[in-house]
């Protein structure tokens, strides 16, 4: 099986999808710090089936998911495909390549797939049970894990090479087996607790049941009764319903026709209203203009009137006089006969006839200069009654021209005043603006300030981080370095207590009678020399040297006793050991006493002084020690040997011996750590070395979690410092934002103001322009009324 390649979207640091493809060859990825080397181990552990996210470096799910930068949005989705492959068929799919993919979304939901398949996160840790990939796998060993490892007790340790030697998937098998049968143990005893339980409530419930089933079927019979009911009921309703909806129905036709109609006799109404308005302005001005025609017309006719009658007149008297002549003519002739007689009377009817002619001539002259005066003055009054009408015109077209521009003017000076409002609305808004504009700079300088002080406390809570940082660093690395001490040192500890509690290193003899308990000689035996007394510091290899075997002597109450253990030796073959019985050994004087001031000279002591033991092993002691001198080394041992004559003998710090008679033995000292005092020395020290590691431990690590404590408050302190400072900017931009619109709004409403202003102009020159030309009309209208007039 080989890891093929691994892609890799919205997944912490990668924004973008990528394509890491594993080649043969590829070793290592390497990259400077923050490039994403770890996030790529993150995205493995995570595709194979992680779902603890503290060991992915992450608190919660947001934080796996990219959250945005200065540049790019936040994503909502991460995934991660893993693609390995599977020709030597190592997973258990009949697959030669298997693709793993794991998403998550914003919201909370995660898919799994196999091979674009949905499957459940179980499943895919499945798959790689076995195989040394999964969550908790030996494939992927994050940073301090192999330091964990080596830390873990065995028991622990195991699961690492149960992973290793591919019984993991049958463990896990078997841990969700016993839990299923005990589960289903206990919902076994739980079953038959409640069947016991049932059998006992069985009779009650048996009656309880016969009363349920009459209950019911009366029940049923009340539905059915109540459902009838209900449908009488319900059919009535539906029918009142019915008829109310059709009545309803009807009322709502008629309201709409009867507001169609309302609507129809308001547009009439409205449109009657203004044709009345419209006539009624045109009947008043005709009214006018009838007036003053029917008065013109009266004075024409009442003159025409006049010359008509005198006409009628003159044609009555013309026909009269036609009549007349008619009638003397008829005379005449008549009277012709007597022409002669009447020859006088013809001449005067001549004359008056003449007269009468010339009379009438006359008459038929003025009736001609009437006719022609009346025809002037038809053509006169005709004239006069067009020019009249076209001053009528004139004059009424002149005050519609009054009337539009003095609803002109009106509506300019309302311009006027909307202009002058409105600019004084404008000025309002700009002191408003303006105020707004030195609130909005003030702002902007006081939160400039603020991140100002807001960066400076950053910066120095970030260099007060990265020092706290730096001394946890260091105080990690001591406290583990104490750790891996104080695990050497407990290593070496434990050791040497199981070497001492078996008795390693004492005789057969000697080690067979210690680790007896049931023969009674045994609460006789105080020990071995060795446990019954302790060296000095410094002091163990040259007492071991001068004590020798006999550091492993039994010390014993009594003869008896020895005797006792000595039979018990023979008799199971056991081997041999020496005894000491505290009522045999006797105190002797010490052989020293005289020369202690000559060892003092060399720096020297007897070997008693450097063995601390009860008071009631002196005597042992001297057995053992007295004339045994120790000195600091072998230069000096010598020197002391011949000053007191080779009587003594001399053991040094460093194991030679010089033996009463001049014998020296040196060397190499093999086996040298395997003392009995060495290693009683030994295990003291450690001991103490343990107790004083342990107390400079406790100190670093709480002085660790007082520096992670501090680091934590620094750096919610760093946070909250780059939260506001984040705010702060963010606001700074808001109050830009802020002040750049009210610039703009300001340079709008300055252009609006010019522009208003510039209107007020044009409004007040065609003011005045309209006045001028108001005057005119107003002017011409009264020459055209006294036109009109005359």
């Amino acid at each position: 099986m080989h890891l093929k390649r691994l892609e890799i979207h919205g997944f912490k640091s990668f924004a973008d999808r990528i394509t890491l493809s594993f080649q043969k060859g590829i070793t290592a990825i390497v990259g400077p710090n923050g490039s994403g080397k770890s996030n790529i181990a993150d995205s493995l552990c995570w595709v194979m089936g992680e779902h603890n996210l503290r060991n992915i470096r992450g608190a919660k799910l947001e934080d796996i998911i990219f959250s945005g930068s200065e540049e790019r949005k936040p994503l909502g989705m991460a995934d991660v495909t893993l693609v390995l492959d599977n020709s030597d068929q190592t997973l258990p799919l009949d697959y030669s390549e298997v693709a793993v993919t794991r998403r998550v979304y914003r919201s909370g939901e995660s898919e799994f797939l196999i091979n674009r398949s949905p499957v459940r996160l179980k499943d895919i840790q499945e798959l790689f049970f076995d195989t040394g990939l999964g969550r908790e796998a030996y494939s992927v060993i994050s940073q301090g894990k192999i330091d964990s490892i080596l830390s873990l007790r065995p028991e622990e340790r195991r699961s690492v090479f149960e992973e290793a030697a591919g019984i993991m998937r049958y463990k896990a098998k078997k841990n969700l087996t016993m839990k299923k049968l005990a589960e289903t143990e206990n919902n076994i005893l739980r079953i038959q607790d409640l069947l016991q339980e049932l059998v006992t409530q069985l009779e009650p419930l048996s009656e309880q049941a016969q009363k349920a089933e009459r209950y019911l079927k009366l029940q049923d019979q009340l539905k059915q009764l109540e459902i009838n009911y209900s449908y009488t009921e319900l059919t009535g309703i539906n029918q009142t319903l019915k008829e109310l909806i059709e009545q309803q129905n009807l009322k709502n036709n008629e309201l709409l026709r009867l507001k169609e109609e309302e609507e129809n006799l308001s547009q009439r109404v409205i449109s009657i209203k203004s044709r009345v308005n419209t006539v009624e302005e045109e009947l008043e001005v005709r009214q006018k203009q009838l007036m003053e025609e029917t008065a013109q017309r009266e004075r024409a006719m009442g003159e025409l009137n006049l010359f008509g009658e005198r006409k009628r007149s003159l044609q009555t008297r013309i026909l009269e006089l036609e009549a007349f002549i008619a009638q003397q003519a008829e005379k005449a002739m008549d009277l012709e006969k007597k022409k002669e007689n009447l020859s006088q009377l013809t001449t005067n009817i001549d004359e008056k006839k003449t007269r009468l002619a010339s009379e009438v001539k006359q008459l038929e002259e003025v009736l001609l200069v009437k006719e022609v005066k009346i025809k002037e003055f038809r053509a006169e009054l005709i004239a006069k009654k067009q020019c009249f009408t076209n001053k009528l015109e004139q004059s009424s077209l002149l005050k519609q021209k009054i009337s539009e521009a003095s609803v002109q003017k009106d509506f300019r000076h309302e311009k006027e005043t909307e202009v002058h409002e409105e600019l004084e609305e404008i000025a309002k808004e700009l002191a408003v603006t303006d105020q707004r504009i030195y609130k909005a700079k003030d702002k902007l300088n006081a939160l400039r300030q603020q991140l100002d002080v807001v960066k400076n406390q950053e910066e120095k809570l970030a260099a007060e981080l990265k020092k706290r940082q730096s001394y946890l660093l260091n105080q990690v690395e001591k406290n583990q370095e104490m750790r891996e001490r104080l695990r050497g040192l407990e290593s070496k500890l434990t050791l040497l207590t199981d070497m001492e509690r078996g008795h390693q290193g004492y005789f057969q003899g000697v080690k067979s009678l210690l680790e007896i308990q049931k023969e009674p000689f045994r609460r006789e035996i105080h020990g071995v020399v060795a446990d019954l007394i302790r060296a000095e510091s410094g002091y163990e290899l040259a007492l071991e040297v001068a004590m020798g075997s006999s550091l492993q002597y039994l010390v014993i109450n009594h003869h008896r006793d020895a005797r006792q253990a000595i039979d018990y030796l023979k008799k199971h073959a056991l081997g041999r050991a020496t005894f000491l019985p505290l009522n045999l050994i006797d105190e002797k004087p010490d052989r020293l006493l005289g020369i202690k001031s000559l060892l003092m000279e060399y720096n020297s002591k007897p070997a008693t002084d450097a063995v601390l033991y009860e008071q009631r092993y002196s005597a042992i002691v001297q057995h053992l020690l007295n004339g045994t001198i120790i000195a600091p080394n072998l230069k000096t041992a010598v020197e002391i040997a011949e000053k007191t004559g080779k009587k003594f003998r001399v053991v040094t710090l460093e194991g030679e011996l010089i033996a009463p008679g001049g014998a020296i033995t040196g060397g190499n000292l093999e086996r040298r750590r395997a003392g009995l005092l060495s290693r009683k020395g030994e295990i003291t020290q450690l001991k103490r070395e343990k107790e004083d590691l342990l107390a400079f431990m406790n100190r670093g690590l709480a002085e660790e979690k007082k520096l992670e404590e501090e680091i934590r408050e620094i750096s919610q302190l760093h946070e909250e410092k780059k939260n506001l400072q984040q705010e702060t900017n963010f606001n700074i931009n808001s109050v830009l934002k802020d002040m750049d619109a009210l610039v703009v709004s300001h340079q709008k409403t300055l252009t609006k103001k010019e522009q208003l202003q510039q209107v007020l102009l044009r409004i007040e020159e065609e003011l005045s322009l309209q006045k001028s030309a108001v005057d005119n009309l107003r002017d011409k209208l009264k020459q055209v009324e006294a036109e009109r007039d005359d």
